[in-house]
């Protein structure tokens, strides 16, 4: 028997072609198999023993829209466990990619060539010789790529580039960069592994051992760069390590491991060639998305009070949703960014219409009953916070709209007017 799940982790966005993890907590006291479900297609699964749990479930969906999940927990064969998960995903913009080189290269050529493919705007400087640099602009107009400016990294999500590049820029562009970098809008690839480069950009000291052959999914040796550190984690693809990712502030940078990757392009496997690609680029291209700042609650339930904040340009903005206009509140503290609050009455889809943004937003709305573990699980949380900093902690205000029949405001007022006849028949008569 599961006593049910008791809180879940979303993403704060979903994004095509993205791998992304749903995490929940499930107490049960014996043991169980939980699934993620799309449809009738088993998208993940996991086998609980009795006790708490941590569950992550792995998702990349490959088109965007609006998705109704199912998590089934399933023990002897009975169905203890059904909660609906409504997700939305959204279209990732095709990522900037910046591409600096000091010689050019095979691995540079069939990585250039592997991105353009995938529709990437590619912007390529390539030193050629000790003054001249070929320039090319990929799926994207021709700008100025002379000098790192900070106009330049603006419209940039990547920056892929070997050490004796980036080693050979000016101390202000390498600055430029690694603050870009550090507050988490420009992701840094490596090609190669350089101990100065990376103590700049991160303040970590890594040792470059000797090369080991690694064997690949059975495609064959391939030479990886080993390195140790304590603060480096590996980035891998089955049993082979091929790079390594540092922090530096809130940015990432990567550094890659393997060489001579265009080889498994020209034995003819590109389907292994694009898999090992993506491992390697993953976390540091940045989702872009044309959404504007939007924020609600991910488990809304029906005729609780929910709160949303969105931005906007408009001077003075309005929000329906379901036809009923919802008051708005500009912040006193932030410019253009506005709150509303309601309490859905509608269970499915809702739709948010913001004007004059033209902006709509889709959000699903609950059953009182679903996830009640999750709910009591905060409640209570919140509740202990509150009893153990001695009232200094505001409890959340929870509310719940309930309805009466309209015959109880029927007899309500029939008793009022029976009140006010007998007032006039028996105390004040004329």
């Amino acid at each position: 028997m599961a006593l049910g799940i008791t809180d879940i982790r979303l993403p704060e966005s979903i994004y095509t072609n993205q791998s992304c993890t749903i995490t929940l907590i499930v107490k049960t006291i014996d043991r169980l198999a939980i699934q993620l479900l799309l449809g009738t297609e088993l998208i993940d699964k996991e086998q609980l023993e009795e006790g708490e749990s941590r569950v992550k479930f792995n998702i990349e969906p490959t088109i965007s829209g609006n998705f109704l999940y199912q998590i089934i927990g399933i023990n002897n064969g009975d169905t203890v466990i059904h909660e609906k998960l409504a997700l939305q995903v959204e279209e990732a913009q095709k990522p900037s990619i910046l591409m600096i080189t000091s010689n050019p290269s095979f691995e540079v050529r069939f990585l250039k060539n592997h991105l353009t493919d995938l529709g990437f705007e590619l912007n390529v400087r390539n030193r050629i010789s000790q003054n001249s640099y070929s320039k090319e602009f990929i799926n994207t107009p021709k700008i100025a790529v002379a000098k790192i400016t900070k106009d330049l990294l603006a419209d940039t999500d990547m920056l892929v580039l070997d050490a004796g590049a980036f080693l050979k820029l000016s101390t202000q562009e390498k600055a430029l960069i690694k603050k870009k970098n550090a507050e988490n809008s420009l992701g840094i690839l490596f090609l190669d592994i350089d101990q100065k480069a990376i103590k700049y950009l991160t303040g970590v000291v890594v040792s470059r051992t000797k090369e080991a052959n690694v064997d690949l999914r059975g495609f064959g040796e391939i030479s990886i760069q080993t390195t140790w550190s304590s603060q480096l984690e590996k980035i891998k693809l089955s049993n082979a390590t091929l790079g390594y990712k540092l922090s530096n502030g809130l940015g990432n940078v990567g550094l890659v491991a393997a060489t001579n990757l265009y080889q498994i392009k020209l034995s003819g496997n590109e389907a292994l060639y694009g898999e090992v690609w993506k491992v390697l680029t993953k976390d540091f291209i940045p989702a872009v998305s044309n959404q504007v700042f939007f924020e609600i609650p991910n488990l809304i339930r029906i005729n609780e009070r929910t709160e949303i904040l969105f931005d906007s340009p408009s001077h003075v903005p309005s929000m329906t949703c379901q036809g009923t206009q919802i008051p708005l509140i500009e912040s006193i503290t932030r410019a253009k960014i506005y709150d509303g609050t309601f309490w859905p009455t509608k269970e499915g889809c809702n739709q948010l219409t913001i004007m004059p943004d033209a902006t709509i937003k889709y959000f699903y709305v609950y059953g009182k009953d679903d996830w009640a573990g999750v709910r009591i699980t905060r409640e209570n949380a919140y509740q202990q916070m509150y009893q153990k900093n001695n009232s200094k902690v505001k409890r959340p205000d929870i509310t719940q709209k309930i309805f009466l029949s309209n015959w109880i405001y029927f007899w309500i007022f029939m008793t009022c007017m029976g009140l006010l006849w007998a007032e006039q028949r028996f105390i004040n008569p004329s």
